[in-house]
């Protein structure tokens, strides 16, 4: 579901493509078709799609560049990347990627035409490909090779890594013991059609789906007939009045009220239509609490109407994208969103979440659990308590190493999945699949882990696990292993447990286990993490930061509260270190906040050695205004003082701890004063590189644009020029300068950049361009059309010098 500004481009090209029919003559066109691009311009038209995630739209061009330069690693990199990103086609990414991870450039130069080595995340990709492609023992070695050079700054998290790496082990596991499934393909178009997200209403009568046609996406229903079978869908696209990235996600339970999703530029929403009359109406978009600032997907209802489901990024979930739920208020609105839980969420991202039509069995995909690879396919049952379940992994063949994304339960057992064919890229099939319910084992080891939210480490005989089934009968009671926290026990399956951890200073938790009759794996994992009982009061360990007054070191009376509090956790934990950080806005220079911040740290921690607390104890240091964590500027540009007064904080953790105490400080940002997506700049040199006058000028006239020498602390500098949205935007002058007389330069993001150069980048605050572009549709000095012929696009009459 991502933005794809290249798809919208094209639409409007297609348009002006007509247009040109009519203004340009044959022979003119056929010359201009005969001009092969030379490699530079094969190689940024790629990159601009590559950069905008539009991988079908760049590889043909990457391949082409190859033909020009066929040792250029960095082509190698970007073809394997896209065949990675292209489903029916990722089996070729490998070699692709085996190739450009032996010629890796330290110093690779992303957007650059003359960039002929890899970076040093092609390794992370050929893991990814020989991952998906099962070559799981490849793939291992890669990943640990790739975790051994990353370095600090590379934006891919470490702990997803190792994740993929634990995945890959237990994929290993889990193919040896596979289901017994059947599949079958459920014809509703001809076989050339891409359908995505097939949803069933819980009567099991209507079917809506999204089809990518040529140059839209398109929502289609279906009926079942008077025997059984799907009838001819219709495309309701036009009733909708939806265009754009849009994709349906469900459809209520007797057919008349279907969810979509819809890509806003860049901001994930969702959307609903209603049939009434037999005719459907315009998509309305969702108000709070469902839609908010950031990203929303995949909205499903309950078989009886009254819960929704959907899954979002918003503050306060486990990490990533959460599975939320609002139930239905008497008026028919929906009421506060709920997260779902850290059973279900993880800090990666969950979404997708279906009922099943009896309403008793939550199916989703998410990259965390026991996941073998990307994306899994998970249910969790809901049991007698109201709770759910641990969610329970489908199995292999059903998921497999690569993302599985598509799954629509039709029952616990029988579903509808949505393939790619193997080699053809733009097919993809609805495929019903059945789970044999012969049961494949008779007994599972119930294999659980119990962590300690505070890490402090399990000894001996401390955390108890006891096990009952379905009926409270007891069947085990024993501890977790020493350090490791690990048990097992050995369950039928086809049963309902519960098991239940204690441990004298944590808080008693338990967590259900249903394991079907079809289970094919000899475990079953169980993963319970326990809550300090201090933790859970909310009470203890929770410090809100110290804000200050502008320009102000001083103490407010609202923060001596936060100190007292401090105080106490000191008094009783006498081993516990802390560091204070002080944090200043972005008014005043970069040198005068540094010395603001640190004073407004010692502030604190005066507060309470006065009070009789070892200074030796703490930590002062001051950030200045690098780690801002609120807007300092509105979208349009003029001061925003609320988020200014969020910056200005004194923030608290420990740093020493015999018992690993964690304490947070974390300030409460309202989304509409978050920070802004970074803007990307060009770096013309690297830091503290001299440039020459001419050089400088040179750039500013070709481009319109001032370049900037941004001075930083202990005698740092930077050159650059321009502040864009996405790195597309620079790839044209980034080339430029590159050829004329800035060979290094490079796109980077002013976040980045200010981490180089140990000050926030605050001269750049608006990108120099914007997402518009220019069609010439006829170089000639007298129009054949007038404006009017385009109403309702923004076309302009531009005469140039000569006429």
């Amino acid at each position: 579901m991502r933005l794809k500004p290249p798809k919208e481009l094209r639409r409007i090209c297609l348009w002006f493509a007509f247009a040109l029919t009519l203004f340009i003559s044959t022979g003119s066109l056929l010359t201009a078709q005969n001009t092969e691009p030379d490699f530079k311009t094969l190689f940024t038209d790629a990159e601009y799609y590559f950069l905008f995630n539009d991988f079908q739209e760049a590889l043909p061009l990457y391949l082409k560049a190859l033909d020009k330069a066929p040792t250029n690693a960095n082509i190698y990199y970007r073809i394997g990347r896209c065949y990675l990103n292209i489903p029916g086609l990722k089996h070729k990414a490998i070699s692709f990627l085996e190739m450009a991870s032996a010629h890796i450039n330290p110093n690779y130069q992303e957007g650059s035409y003359r960039e002929e080595g890899a970076p040093q995340n092609v390794l992370f990709y050929l893991g990814e490909a020989y991952r998906i492609q099962g070559n799981l023992d490849e793939a291992i070695t890669v990943y640990k090779k790739f975790k051994e050079g990353i370095s600090p700054r590379e934006y891919i998290d470490l702990e997803y890594v190792t994740q993929q790496i634990e995945a890959c082990r237990r994929a290993k596991k889990m193919k040896d013991k596979k289901l017994t499934v059947t599949e079958e393909v459920v014809p509703l178009l001809d076989n050339e059609t891409y359908i995505l997200t097939p949803a069933v209403s819980a009567n099991g009568k209507y079917m809506v789906f999204t089809v990518q046609e040529k140059f839209y996406d398109a929502i289609y229903i279906s009926k079942k007939d008077s025997t059984g079978q799907w009838g001819t869908p219709q495309n309701i696209t036009l009733d909708l009045a939806v265009e754009g990235n849009v994709y349906s996600t469900s459809i209520n339970n007797d057919g008349t009220k279907i969810f979509l999703f819809k890509n806003d530029r860049g901001t994930g929403n969702l959307y609903y239509a209603e049939k009434v009359n037999d005719k459907w109406g315009k998509v309305q978009k969702m108000g709070k609490p469902i839609n908010t600032r950031n990203w929303e997907t995949f909205a499903s209802v309950s078989p009886d109407g009254k819960t929704l489901f959907f899954s979002s990024n918003r503050k306060g979930g486990e990490g990533g994208l959460d599975i939320y739920y609002c139930n239905q208020n008497a008026d028919g609105s929906w009421g506060e969103a709920i997260n779902i839980g850290e059973l279900i969420n993880t800090p990666y991202n969950e979404e997708a979440p279906y009922l099943t039509p009896d309403g008793k069995t939550l199916f989703f995909i998410s990259q965390g659990h026991n996941s073998i690879g990307g994306y899994d396919i998970f249910y969790s049952e809901r049991v007698d308590n109201g709770q759910w379940s641990a969610p329970t992994n489908i199995g292999y063949p059903i998921n497999t190493t690569d993302d599985d994304m598509t799954y629509f339960p039709l029952s616990k057992t029988e579903a509808f999945v949505s393939k790619v064919e193997k080699d053809k890229p733009n097919v993809r099939r609805v495929k019903k699949i059945s789970i044999s319910t012969t049961p494949k084992i008779v007994e599972v080891l119930l294999a659980g882990t119990v962590s300690l939210e505070d890490n402090s480490r399990i000894t001996p005989n401390y955390i108890e696990i006891e096990i009952t089934d379905s009926s409270q009968k007891k069947i085990t009671q024993l501890y977790a292993e020493e350090g490791s926290g690990k048990f097992t026990v050995k369950v039928p399956t086809g049963g309902t447990y519960e098991i239940t951890a204690t441990g004298n200073d944590y808080t008693t938790k338990s967590v259900s286990a249903v394991i079907p009759n079809t289970y094919s794996q000899p475990e079953y994992p169980i993963y319970i993490s326990l809550t300090p009982k201090e933790v859970t009061t909310g009470e203890y360990y929770s410090i809100s930061s110290i804000l200050f007054d502008f320009n102000k070191h001083t103490l407010k009376r609202e923060a001596l509260f936060e100190l007292e509090k401090l105080y106490d956790i000191l008094v009783e934990n006498p081993s516990i270190n802390i560091e204070v950080c002080g944090h200043a806005d972005i008014k005043g220079s970069a040198a005068y906040n540094f010395k603001l911040s640190l004073k407004r740290a010692n502030a604190v921690i005066s507060y309470l050695t006065n009070k009789g607390i070892d200074s030796s104890r703490f930590t002062a240091r001051g950030a200045g205004a690098i780690e801002n964590i609120a807007a300092n500027f509105n979208p349009d540009g003029s001061d925003n003082p609320e988020g200014r007064s969020l910056n200005r904080r004194a923030s608290v953790k420990a740093i020493k701890s015999d018992k690993s105490i964690t304490i947070s400080s974390d300030v409460a940002v309202p989304d509409h004063l978050k920070p802004r997506k970074q803007l990307y700049t060009i770096l013309l040199a690297p830091i503290n590189s001299t440039v020459e006058t001419k050089l400088l000028d040179n750039i500013k006239e070709y481009s319109g644009i001032d370049t900037k020498r941004l001075a930083g602390n202990n005698n740092q500098w930077a050159h650059t020029i321009g502040a864009y949205e996405h790195k597309s935007h620079a790839l044209e002058l980034l080339n430029y300068a590159i050829d004329n007389g800035f060979p290094k330069s490079t796109i980077l993001g002013l976040t980045d950049l200010g981490k180089l150069i140990a000050r926030p980048i605050d001269e750049y605050k608006y990108p120099t361009n914007g997402s518009r572009y220019t069609i010439q549709i006829s170089p000639i000095k007298q129009s054949k059309s007038s404006l009017s012929d385009f109403k309702g696009l923004e076309v302009k009459e531009v005469k140039t010098n000569n006429g």
